[in-house]
């Protein structure tokens, strides 16, 4: 792998990194559309309400705002162009007046870049023991 392949890996990791630690956990879904490109397509969870960069953008809002749902990343590994996070999932089920119970998960995510956009997401979810 050459020198301009390493340094594009590693920004797309850092494009990722960003994702999740800015959009995802801290809720800056305003960088959505600089960090995620209007081809995006979104395949596996969230995509039941679409698969473009908007239904992503609405999935990300619905979720946090209804299970206060964060991601960590556990490791990152890249390829070129492609990127593996593997993450854990904590969140709540319940609100006002009724018990709340955590939920609480691992993810394996491949995502696909394009000149240091996101354009594709493949998720896989699975919940922890007993969930």
């Amino acid at each position: 792998m050459g020198t301009s392949s390493i340094v594009k890996t590693e920004e797309n990791k850092a494009i990722i990194r960003r994702f999740y630690e800015e959009v995802w956990n801290n809720g800056r879904l305003e960088l959505v559309d600089e960090l995620v490109s209007p081809v995006f397509v979104n395949h596996g969870f969230g995509s039941e309400e679409g698969d473009d960069r908007e239904a992503f953008k609405h999935t990300i809002s619905r979720v946090r705002d209804e299970l206060k749902f964060r991601q960590p990343i556990e490791e990152l590994t890249a390829e070129g162009d492609t990127v593996v996070a593997r993450v854990s999932g904590h969140g709540e089920t319940g609100g006002k007046g009724s018990r709340r119970e955590g939920i609480d998960g691992m993810g394996a995510i491949i995502w696909k870049l394009r000149n240091r956009q996101i354009t594709e997401r493949w998720a896989c979810w699975q919940p922890a023991a007993g969930e």
